[in-house]
């Protein structure tokens, strides 16, 4: 209790989620699938990042952004390769992404 006056930094990270399905019939239903979807998707991230804290924790801003630019052009290699329009290499093969 009263941890957050004592540790420097704290993040705190706000997320507005928005919904609107304009269909009377299926408006409930699919705006309470969205909702539900989001909630699973944040508490997922969240818990992602939590386990994921050794990996970052101690890098600086220049660092995540490269680690985060690396990550990114991996994800859009291993998309294309699934989607065709890469040629084709297994994944394993993909060298991993390590932070610094």
């Amino acid at each position: 209790k009263g941890w957050e006056r004592e540790v420097e930094p704290v993040m705190c990270a706000y997320k507005l989620v928005y919904a609107e399905f304009d269909y009377p019939l299926l408006q409930g239903k699919v705006e309470e699938f969205m909702h539900a979807y989001q909630t699973n998707l944040f508490t997922t991230a969240n818990r992602n990042l939590w386990c994921w804290v050794d990996e970052w924790h101690g890098m600086s801003l220049h660092d995540v952004r490269d680690y985060e630019r690396e990550v990114a052009e991996r994800t859009n290699l291993i998309t294309s390769i699934k989607s065709g329009l890469a040629p084709y290499q297994p994944l394993e093969t993909l060298p991993p992404i390590k932070p610094r």
